[in-house]
């Protein structure tokens, strides 16, 4: 279904989600605080809906699928990449580590009270021991951690390759590097 979006104050006029996409649309609309707090919302670990209705929410209004389109063609444009790899620069890992487990927690509330009646309902379950193949459970596993870790020694070596390098100490070298001894 094709909802349109509504501009706040104005009736006579109407956008359509991809209509986000396009950068003057955008920047014209919407102020670049309410862009950045999208991009803030976003790091966060919201949904392109919840920000889009947050950061947004007072120049545009409309059925929450449009809404939810709108802020997913957003997306797609330079202006939210910039602003978003900025406010994760800015905010910083460990905080955003922090935001992230809050959203878990606050998704899993509904979830962990239905676990919780059915874990007294499962209580008495065994599985079979023939159902389940677990021998190269633990292979899998080590090979995993060992294929991470060698992809995030390659991104630490690749952020530190585009790091400006000391310089060593020019007490004991000439110009070109020659070392007096």
């Amino acid at each position: 279904m094709n909802h349109a979006i509504y501009i706040k104050g104005n009736d006579d006029f109407t956008l359509q989600p991809q209509d986000a996409a396009t950068k003057g649309i955008v920047n014209h609309l919407i102020s670049a605080s309410d862009r950045r707090l999208y991009a803030c919302v976003r790091a966060f670990g919201y949904s392109a809906l919840e920000a889009a209705i947050a950061a947004f929410g007072n120049v545009i209004s409309g059925h929450v699928d449009a809404l939810g389109e709108f802020a997913t063609a957003y997306e797609t444009t330079r202006g939210f990449e910039r602003d978003y790899r900025q406010v994760c620069e800015q905010i910083g890992e460990q905080r955003l580590k922090i935001e992230w487990a809050k959203r878990c927690e606050e998704l899993s509330v509904a979830a962990r009270d239905a676990a919780m009646s059915l874990r007294v309902a499962l209580a008495g379950y065994k599985p079979e021991v023939y159902a389940v193949d677990t021998s190269g459970d633990e292979a899998a596993w080590a090979a995993l951690v060992e294929q991470r870790e060698k992809e995030q020694r390659a991104d630490r070596r690749a952020e530190n390759w585009d790091r400006p390098q000391q310089p060593e100490s020019y007490s004991n070298t000439t110009l070109f590097g020659h070392i007096y001894q």
